[in-house]
């Protein structure tokens, strides 16, 4: 079956960008270890108290691992203030992302030998510049919530259930031209953000520019010049999303109780991270494509 000529440069883009995703095993290894290292710092404080509350094997004696009986164990832990944080996670996280973008647009730019050296070297030269250009992505998604608000507050002006409102989800009416619209409408506006972003932080790198207002607005710009890119780039997330929830389920399925089956289940959840780091790699890379097509 041939392609249409004008979709076949998206097609290539997509092809190499999730080849180049699963081939940049060194790059997605140091991401998978820099997640590792953030969680491992989150839980440090955590395990003293932990080990004195379950650190004896008959509290745990004939019970699943992370059973709600000795997950309950845990409340005198929680009574003293020995928990983790729920806020220190997602800010070393969004930080940590920040931190590696710089990398990440590198490699998606350069298709040559790793260096962690370099890769480094970029992702410390690049962490200002791609922290201010999160906070225009954040006026990007902005506008992204106010469209589907338009689109909420249209159909039920028009007596349509929104897939955004509690209506449609409790009268199970969510199946409808409106809705299914609203989904596409959804679905193309945060593939074009998305796509602005990636394309912004490549082009942060590629030109040097220092003026992230002026890489988000050229980021941007790219993302509408190409509406079929956007689709592509909707397509590469969705492949995402369905190797993460395989891999989520699967993870899911597996028994609790034994040492051996608890190993199992952090090898998927590790694994079900690795995926998510390669197509966040493709994503780079298509964007990277697109621009070079510029």
């Amino acid at each position: 079956m041939r392609l249409p000529r004008a979709t076949r440069p998206v097609a290539l883009s997509l092809a190499r960008a999730v080849v180049r995703g699963f081939g940049e095993w060194q790059t997605v290894a140091l991401l998978l270890a820099a997640n590792l290292a953030v969680a491992a710092l989150v839980v440090a404080p955590f395990l003293p108290g932990l080990a004195r509350e379950l650190g004896h094997a008959p509290l745990a004696e004939g019970r699943p691992l992370l059973s709600a009986p000795v997950l309950f164990s845990l409340a005198a832990l929680v009574r003293t203030g020995s928990r983790p944080s729920v806020l220190g996670p997602v800010v070393l996280l969004a930080l940590l992302q920040l931190f590696l973008a710089g990398g990440i647009a590198r490699r998606a730019w350069l298709d040559s030998p790793f260096s962690a050296a370099e890769f480094l070297s970029a992702c410390g030269r690049l962490f200002g510049r791609n922290l201010r250009l999160a906070c225009w992505s954040v006026v990007g998604l902005l506008a992204v919530i106010a469209v589907l608000a338009g689109s909420t507050a249209l159909l039920r002006r028009l007596g349509q259930p929104s897939l955004f409102t509690l209506e449609g989800w409790v009268t199970g009416r969510l199946v409808s031209p409106g809705n299914l619209l609203q989904l596409l409408l959804a679905v193309l506006c945060l593939a074009t953000w998305r796509l602005g972003l990636e394309s912004a932080r490549v082009l942060l790198w590629r030109d040097d520019l220092r003026r992230t207002r002026l890489a988000a607005w050229r980021g941007l710009q790219a993302a509408l010049g190409a509406p079929l890119a956007i689709a592509g780039f909707a397509l590469l997330a969705a492949g995402a999303l369905l190797g993460v929830y395989l891999l989520a389920r699967l993870r899911a399925s597996l028994p609790e109780g034994a040492v051996g089956w608890a190993a199992l289940a952090l090898g998927v959840s590790q694994l079900t991270l690795w995926v998510r780091y390669v197509f966040q790699v493709a994503g780079a890379v298509f964007a990277a494509e697109q621009l070079r097509h510029l």
